[in-house]
């Protein structure tokens, strides 16, 4: 398929534009990961979810 340098341009642009959204997306969530540890006891990665309950190998979260 030919293409023509404003359809690259397009495309060029639209990627960036994901690509900024994905930054920012990230960002939030790091931000947000970063409230929930402050806020208090976090269970482990190693748990899972069990009645609404985080169970891990020792506890309840």
């Amino acid at each position: 398929m030919y293409h023509t340098d404003f359809q690259c341009q397009i495309v060029d642009s639209d990627i960036i534009s994901r690509a900024e959204l994905l930054q920012q997306a990230i960002a939030t969530l790091q931000l947000s990961i970063q409230q929930i540890q402050a806020s208090g006891e976090v269970a482990p990665p190693d748990c899972c979810v069990l009645r609404y309950q985080a169970r891990g190998n020792k506890q309840a979260y």
